[in-house]
C-alpha cells in the first residue's frame, strides 16, 4: 500500500542519516533514536529508549532539562517565542564512556495526532572534526 511504502522511506531516511536523531516525549524521555546516534554517543539503542534524554548531555545541561521544558510550555501557553525550538545552537553532548563533544543541535516540536501528544525530535550533528 501506499502507506506502507511511505512509512518504509521514512524508515530508511532516518535509519540512513550520518547525523543522530532523537525522538522525546514531552517529559525528556527518549522514544525513538536513529542507528547514527548509538554511534556517536556510544549506546546502543536499547540502552537509549525509555531512558531520559539528560544522560546524553554534560551534567551542567543535564539539570537543568526538566526546567527548559517546564519553561517551553509555559512560554508556548503565553504565545511567547522559544529560545531553543525550531533554531539551531551550539551545545556539549555527552557520550557513554563520560567524553564531552560539542554539538550543533535542531529541535522541533511535533505533535502526533493520531497519540494527541507532543514530541520533540532533535538532530545533531557532531562538531569534533570541524573545530
Amino acid at each position: 500500500s501506499v502507506e506502507e511504502e511511505e512509512r518504509e522511506a521514512l524508515e530508511l531516511l532516518i535509519n540512513s542519516a550520518t547525523d543522530p536523531i532523537v525522538v522525546i516525549d514531552s517529559a525528556g524521555v527518549i522514544e525513538r533514536v536513529n542507528p547514527a546516534c548509538s554511534l556517536v554517543f556510544g549506546y546502543s539503542i536499547e540502552e537509549l529508549l525509555g531512558r531520559n534524554v539528560t544522560m546524553l548531555m554534560p551534567k551542567k545541561h543535564a539539570v537543568q532539562h526538566g526546567r527548559y521544558l517546564e519553561r517551553y510550555f509555559e512560554r508556548k501557553n503565553n504565545k511567547s517565542t522559544s529560545t531553543v525550538v525550531g533554531k539551531g545552537r551550539d551545545l556539549e553532548g555527552r557520550r557513554k564512556d563520560g567524553s564531552s563533544f560539542p554539538v550543533f543541535i535542531t529541535v522541533s516540536e511535533c505533535v502526533m495526532a493520531s497519540k494527541n501528544k507532543t514530541v520533540f525530535i532533535g538532530i545533531m550533528r557532531d562538531m569534533t572534526e570541524k573545530e
